[in-house]
C-alpha cells in the first residue's frame, strides 16, 4: 500500500512539474503586446516645456586671434595666430600638441604644408618656445616655459605660412582659373590648432582621415583679420566687423561672436553673392558664374527654409551669419562653423536629379551646424552622432516640406518601407571609431544609411512629440560642449521617463542585424492556441538581444487572414497566440520599422506553414514530453508489479 501511495505521489509531482515547467516558459518568453519590457512610463503627467534662450555660454574658452595675408599666386597665407589656451582639464601640462592637418591632405601636384617660422611667449620680453614638428604625424609639439596647471591659461604667438594643396581632392585646395572666372581658394584646417585632451584618450593626436570625419575640436572664441587682394571676395567664419580698403589690398575682420570649433575662409574674385536676413541671421550664398543657373535663388531659398525649420525644431542658431559656398571637391559637401561648402560637381548630373541632390546636400550640411558645431563630438571615435543626426535631420526636412521622410533616400541600402537588409550578412555595427571601419563603404553604410534609420525607429517607438522634445533637450544641455551617444540616450530617457537601453545597446552596438527563423511550433486543436518559437540566428554573434515590434499575419487554409497584429520579439522568443480557427500559414511581415537581415528586396516576409495533422493536441498548460514520460513510467511500474 505504501508503495502504491509513493508511486501515486511521484506521478502527481511529475504532472505538477510539467505544468510548472510549461508555465515558466510562457512567463519568460511571451513578450508584452503593448510595451517593450523596458518601455514603461511611470509618470504620465510630466510636462516638458523647453524654450531655449539665447545667452552667452557659461564657462571659459580658449581665444584665437589670426592675422593673415593671402598670397594669390602661391595659394598660401602668411601671418600669425595668437593662442590664448585655456586648460579645461584637471591635469597639468608641460607641452601642448597641435594638429597640422594640411600635411595629410590629398593633392594633384602641390602638397599642403604648414611652415612654422617661430613660436614665442606672448608677454614682453618675448621668449622663444621650443617645438618639434612631426610632419608624417601631422603634429607639432610645443614645449611650455612653465607648467600649465588645471584651469589656467598660457599664451603664445605662432608665426607660420600655410599653402593649400592644388586640385579638388580634399577639403582645402585651390582650383580653377581666371580665364573662365572659376578660380576658388578654400582654406580649411590650415592653421595650427591644439589637440583635444579627454579622459578616454588623453591627447587626441589622430591624423587627418579621408574616410569619415577626422575632426575633434574644443570650442573657442575666434577673431580673424585677413589681408587680401583688393578685388577678392571673401566668405569667412563670423560676422564682418570691419573692412579697410587700400590702393591694392582689402583688410577684413571677422568675428563669430560666440565660440566655434574652428574657422575657415574661402576667396574668389568671381563669387556671386546672394544674401537675406532670416531669424536675425545674415544668410548668404557664394558661387561662381558657371553655376549661376543652378544656384541662383534656389540655394538661398533652401538654406533659409532649413534654418527656420531647425531653429524651431532643435533650438536657436546663435551666430549672426551663415554662409553656403561653392567649392571644388570630390565629396558632396562639408560642414564648418557658420559656413558650409558645396561641391561644384553637379554639372555632370541629369538636371532634375541634380537639383534634388543639390538640395539634399545643402540642408544636410546646414544641419551640421547643430550636430557637429553647436553640439560637438569626437568624430574619430564616435562619428555616428553628428552624421547620423544630420542625416535624420535632412530626412525630417523632406518629411516636413515634401511629405515623405524617405524623399531624399538614395535607396542604396534602404527600400521604400524602411526595412533594412544586408547582403551576405556583412557586419554593420554603427557605434565604432574611424579606425574600425575597414573600408569606406562601411562608414557610409553605417553613418549615412543605418544610423538615421535607427533614430527614426526610436521616434516610432516613443512618438513624435517625445522624440522632438528629446532632441531639444539634448541641444539645450550640450550646446557649446561635447557629447557621446550615452548623453543622447539620457536626453531621451529624461523626456520620456522610459528606460531605453533595450533600444540603444543592440541597435548601435551589435555587429549583425537580426536574422529570424522559425524554431518550432505546436497547435492545440482543442483550445486553438498556437505556440511558435522564433529565433534570431545571429544572436550568438551579437552582444545584445534585439527587441522589436514585429508585424505578424496568420492565414487559414483558404488564405483568409485570421490574425493581423504586432508582437515583441526579444531575441529568441516563444509566442502563445489564441486563435478562433485552424491556422495554415504564419508570416513575419518585413514592413516599416523592422530591422532584419535578408538577401534581396523580394524577401518581404518569413513564412511558416502549419501542418495540423503533425501538430498533436496539447493539454493546456502542460509540457507534453514530461507528461508522456510520466505516463510511460507509470505503465512500466504496473507491468513490473504484475510480474512480481
Amino acid at each position: 500500500m505504501k508503495s502504491i501511495k509513493t508511486r501515486f505521489l511521484f506521478f502527481i509531482i511529475i504532472i505538477t512539474f510539467s505544468f510548472g515547467f510549461s508555465l515558466v516558459n510562457i512567463i519568460d518568453l511571451q513578450p508584452s503586446r503593448s510595451n517593450s519590457p523596458s518601455m514603461i512610463n511611470t509618470d504620465d503627467d510630466v510636462e516638458y516645456q523647453f524654450l531655449p534662450k539665447l545667452s552667452q555660454p557659461d564657462g571659459e574658452y580658449s581665444n584665437f586671434n589670426l592675422s593673415l595675408k593671402l598670397g594669390e599666386n602661391t595659394s598660401s597665407v602668411e601671418g600669425n595666430v595668437t593662442v590664448d589656451f585655456y586648460n579645461n582639464d584637471p591635469h597639468n601640462f608641460t607641452q601642448i600638441p597641435f594638429h597640422l592637418y594640411l600635411y595629410g591632405m590629398e593633392y594633384q601636384s602641390r602638397p599642403g604644408t604648414v611652415e612654422i617660422i617661430n613660436i614665442t611667449s606672448f608677454d614682453n620680453p618675448k621668449i622663444a618656445l621650443d617645438y618639434e614638428i612631426l610632419a608624417d604625424q601631422e603634429l607639432m609639439w610645443v614645449n611650455l616655459t612653465e607648467t600649465l596647471e588645471a584651469y589656467e591659461r598660457t599664451k603664445m604667438i605662432i608665426t607660420f605660412n600655410a599653402t593649400v594643396p592644388n586640385g579638388d581632392l580634399d577639403r582645402a585646395n585651390s582650383m580653377g582659373n581666371d580665364g573662365d572666372q572659376s578660380r576658388i581658394y578654400t582654406f580649411a584646417c590650415f592653421y595650427p590648432v591644439p589637440c583635444v585632451y579627454d579622459a578616454k584618450d588623453g591627447w587626441n593626436i589622430d591624423p587627418y582621415y579621408s574616410t569619415g570625419e577626422p575632426f575633434y575640436y574644443d570650442m573657442a572664441y575666434y577673431n580673424l583679420i585677413l589681408n587680401v587682394p583688393k578685388e577678392m571676395i571673401i566668405a569667412a567664419t563670423g560676422k564682418q566687423v570691419s573692412k579697410i580698403i587700400t590702393a591694392t589690398r582689402t583688410i577684413y575682420q571677422f568675428d563669430p561672436i560666440y565660440p566655434v570649433r574652428n574657422i575657415v575662409f574661402s576667396a574668389s574674385r568671381y563669387f556671386i553673392v546672394e544674401s537675406q536676413m532670416r531669424d536675425g541671421v545674415n544668410v548668404s550664398t557664394f558661387y561662381i558664374p558657371k553655376s549661376e543657373y543652378l544656384w541662383e535663388d534656389f540655394a538661398l531659398n533652401k538654406v533659409l527654409k532649413s534654418l527656420s525649420l531647425y531653429n524651431e525644431t532643435f533650438g536657436t542658431y546663435p551666430y549672426p551669419t551663415m554662409n553656403v559656398i561653392e567649392t571644388y571637391a570630390w565629396y558632396g559637401g562639408m560642414e564648418y562653423p557658420c559656413q558650409v561648402f558645396i561641391s561644384e560637381q553637379y554639372d555632370d548630373i541629369y538636371l532634375p536629379v541634380r537639383r534634388w541632390y543639390f538640395e539634399k546636400v545643402i540642408i544636410h550640411e546646414v544641419a551640421h551646424e547643430w550636430w557637429y558645431n553647436l553640439i560637438g563630438n569626437d568624430e574619430v571615435d564616435f562619428g555616428v552622432i553628428d552624421e547620423g543626426l544630420a542625416c535624420w535631420t535632412h530626412d525630417y526636412y523632406g518629411e516636413v516640406f515634401y511629405g515623405d521622410w524617405d524623399y531624399f533616400k538614395d535607396h542604396d541600402f534602404l527600400d521604400e518601407t524602411r526595412t533594412f537588409y544586408i547582403t551576405n550578412g556583412r557586419t554593420c555595427r554603427v557605434n565604432k571609431s574611424t579606425y574600425q571601419y575597414a573600408i569606406s563603404d562601411d562608414y557610409y553604410y553605417a553613418c549615412y544609411s543605418k544610423a538615421p534609420l535607427l533614430f527614426d525607429f526610436l521616434r516610432h517607438y516613443i512618438g513624435d512629440t517625445d522624440y522632438l522634445l528629446g532632441l531639444k533637450y539634448f541641444f539645450a544641455e550640450y550646446r557649446f560642449k561635447h557629447a557621446v551617444l550615452y548623453d543622447l540616450l539620457n536626453a531621451f530617457e529624461y523626456v520620456t521617463d522610459y528606460e531605453l537601453d533595450w533600444f540603444f545597446l543592440p541597435m548601435f552596438d551589435n555587429s549583425y542585424l537580426p536574422k529570424y527563423s522559425y524554431k518550432n511550433y505546436t497547435f492545440n486543436q482543442n483550445t486553438k492556441v498556437l505556440e511558435v518559437s522564433i529565433e534570431d540566428l545571429n544572436q550568438p554573434l551579437n552582444k545584445y538581444s534585439y527587441s522589436q515590434l514585429v508585424p505578424i499575419k496568420i492565414y487559414d487554409g483558404s488564405n483568409n487572414i485570421i490574425l493581423d497584429d504586432k508582437f515583441w520579439i526579444n531575441g529568441t522568443t516563444t509566442l502563445t497566440i489564441p486563435l478562433t480557427t485552424n491556422p495554415k500559414k504564419v508570416s513575419l511581415e518585413y514592413k516599416k520599422y523592422l530591422l532584419v537581415q535578408f538577401q534581396t528586396f523580394s524577401d518581404e516576409s518569413l513564412d511558416l506553414y502549419i501542418d495540423i495533422e503533425q501538430s498533436p493536441p496539447l493539454i493546456p498548460g502542460y509540457n507534453l514530453l514530461l507528461l508522456i514520460i510520466a505516463i510511460f513510467m507509470m505503465i512500466g511500474i504496473v507491468i513490473i508489479k504484475k510480474k512480481k
